[in-house]
């Protein structure tokens, strides 16, 4: 593989959600699977969203979630990104 289509596991997270929804591109979405084959840890990141959308399915519209679960996902996806509170 050439390292203009290599894909960084920066790059795979920022477009994990378009890759779920089947909104990449054909040449990202293949950079993406290749990604994939090679690198177990972003294979893991990708089984977590799915397990999160999967979870949060039943749940309801955001405005139906208890505010302190909410605030408690919302926390929880703070401290993993590394976003300020």
């Amino acid at each position: 593989m050439d390292d203009m289509n290599d894909m960084a596991c920066r790059e795979l997270v920022q477009l994990v959600t378009d890759f779920l929804e089947d909104r990449l591109t054909e040449v990202d979405r293949r950079r993406f699977e290749e990604h994939l084959a090679i690198c177990s840890d972003c294979g893991t990141i990708v089984d977590q969203f799915r397990a999160t959308i999967t979870a949060m399915a039943g749940i309801g519209a955001p405005s139906e979630v208890p505010r302190a679960t909410r605030e408690s996902l919302l926390a929880a996806f703070r401290r993993w990104t590394g976003t300020p509170t």
